[in-house]
């Protein structure tokens, strides 16, 4: 049987976290406050402003608990929030020194499967976080064995929120053994082969510093084919002009 996640009485923070793009200038974190409250206890709320102390259109709100911040993704069939009057984007905060990308998917890439777990394994376990829409195994060519990775596909409309949250996670037990997650890229418009040219292990196989530093690392052995996954330096949402403190605030 497929593992379970164990909820703890501290939950962490970076589960928690909700970023708001496209706010109307005149938001205040307590409109964000008083708006996300239906959904559950705020602890935090925040609007990014520069030097000039305006609004920089965008902000944070963390929630209590990771089953409320669930809860405010899925509002509106998991779709943008209206506050004070504007459609807002809502999306789990990804920190910037991750090597996780901003960008959306609902397929996750599944890193360290060793041998024995199946694709049946995937789907019991991750089925608990969203509705899985397709698993793969990726086998050695010509054969049934299994080359230790694989690709979770979940259903939409909360399936890339739940990548989200895998990716953020990263580690998680299956059959007893501990593997390793983040978003998968389409990569089918790239000339190489669905297994990569570089199918070498380099560096540190999951380690996200690899990722941050840029250096080569397991995601970038298997990242040829039309599924690979960032191993590269990408920042969260604070990369590209958000810049500042881990989540991209800061003036």
């Amino acid at each position: 049987m497929a593992s379970q996640v164990t909820n703890t009485s501290e939950e962490p923070e970076n589960l928690r976290k909700i970023f708001l793009g496209g706010l109307n200038r005149s938001t205040t974190k307590d409109d964000l406050k008083t708006h996300f409250e239906q959904f559950g206890e705020v602890t935090d709320s925040i609007v990014i402003l520069n030097t000039e102390k305006q609004s920089k259109g965008f902000g944070f709100v963390t929630m209590a608990t990771i089953e409320e911040t669930d809860k405010s993704l899925r509002e509106n069939n998991c779709g943008s929030h209206d506050i004070c009057k504007k459609k807002v984007e809502v999306k789990r905060a990804i920190p910037r020194d991750s090597n996780i990308s901003a960008e959306a998917t609902n397929q996750i890439f599944v890193g360290n499967l060793g041998t024995n777990i199946t694709e049946e394994h995937l789907r019991e376990y991750f089925s608990q976080f969203s509705p899985v829409k397709s698993t793969k195994v990726i086998k050695e060519k010509g054969g049934d064995k299994s080359r230790g990775f694989g690709f979770v596909e979940f259903e939409e409309p909360f399936g890339h929120h739940a990548v989200d949250k895998l990716a953020i996670m990263e580690k998680h037990t299956i059959e007893g053994r501990q593997v390793y997650c983040n978003k998968a890229e389409d990569r089918s418009n790239k000339e190489d082969n669905y297994y990569g040219r570089h199918q070498a292990m380099r560096g540190n196989p999951f380690g996200r510093n690899p990722g941050r530093s840029g250096m080569p690392g397991y995601y970038d052995g298997y990242g040829g084919g039309n599924y690979g996954c960032y191993g590269g330096a990408r920042g969260g949402y604070g990369g590209g002009g958000y810049g500042g403190d881990p989540y991209g605030g800061g003036n």
